[in-house]
């Protein structure tokens, strides 16, 4: 939940009257528009942020995880576990906030093994409440997605990652 009152308290407390932040975008449709939403909202707490603005041409390449700030589109993964090795786990290759949590690795290497259910997923719950309150990642957005199809579709399978049967609808659906 966005608390201005907080937030500026935070950047009170730590000496902090302005913050110039480079924002790269160019990963996903609207991204520029989410940028500039994010700016104007910090403005309330006096951080100043600049919305630079990339082609997509090499964001991956050139932009993702080569500077401090930049947008980033995560799609579904079809386990927690997933997810989290995928962007969170110390040394990861797509560590994108550079999150390094020695609690956090030993937690999901003893969840991974774990054989009750419910233990396991308030450990998978335990590893998500580390990066929400201490991972260097702001999330502002989660999609919700939705097939949708009729009789005449084939070809069309939900998917646990992202929708359109996983972005290959064009490739798999057919109509008859």
């Amino acid at each position: 939940m966005w608390r201005p009152d907080k937030a500026a308290f935070h950047f009170k407390k730590a000496g902090v009257s302005a913050l110039e932040v480079q924002v790269s975008d160019g990963c996903y449709s609207g991204a520029v528009d989410s940028g500039v939403m994010f700016q104007e909202s910090l403005k309330k707490v006096g951080v100043n942020m600049d919305v630079k603005r990339v082609s997509g041409d090499g964001y991956w390449d050139n932009v993702w995880m080569k500077v401090p700030f930049c947008s980033v589109f995560w799609g579904n993964r079809p386990t927690a576990d997933l997810q989290i090795s995928t962007q969170f786990l110390s040394g990861g290759a797509w560590n994108d906030t550079h999150f390094k949590s020695a609690r956090l690795d030993k937690l999901v290497v003893e969840a991974r093994i774990e054989l009750n259910e419910a233990k396991r997923r308030e450990m998978y719950a335990e590893c998500q409440r580390i990066i929400s309150e201490e991972a260097g990642m702001v999330c502002f957005a989660v999609g919700d997605q939705m097939d949708g199809g009729s009789a005449r579709l084939h070809g069309l399978e939900s998917h646990a990652r992202y929708d359109m049967n996983d972005n290959r609808l064009a490739e798999k659906g057919w109509f008859a």
